[in-house]
């Protein structure tokens, strides 16, 4: 496994950001999470994606639209996706394409901000109506 996979340990913000664009596949083979922000981060950098189909992971990608999702109890499907996207190519990089699309628009922070205010704003109202 050591001549396929490089361990990286401790990275500053931009040696990060510089692994995740040298990167041909970005896995989360989490069995539990929310909204993963590492997810987010290699969608909006453009790699593709295998991760496992746990909580909000599906809110932020679509399978076979974004990236790969595989369900959590299945660790032979994450291989499985793995070796496809290795074999697909530029196909890979279209689907990689595909996630900083979707994740501009979904991880936009003045978007986030605006509606996160108006859901304060009708809390608000609410309140003081009743």
């Amino acid at each position: 496994m050591e001549d396929k996979i490089e361990f990286l340990g401790s990275l500053s913000g931009e040696e990060m950001k510089q692994a995740f664009l040298d990167a041909n596949v970005f896995v989360l083979p989490s069995t539990i999470e929310n909204s993963p922000n590492s997810l987010g981060e290699a969608m909006l950098l453009g790699v593709p994606c295998v991760a496992a189909d746990v909580g909000g992971v599906t809110t932020m990608m679509r399978h076979r639209l974004e990236g790969e999702v595989y369900p959590s109890t299945a660790p032979y499907m994450l291989a499985f996706y793995v070796e496809n996207i290795f074999a697909q190519g530029e196909a890979a990089e279209a689907v990689g394409a595909a996630a900083r699309a979707h994740a501009g628009v979904t991880h936009d922070p003045e978007k986030n901000l605006a509606d996160l205010l108006e859901i304060y704003e009708r809390l608000a109202k609410n309140s003081a109506e009743g």
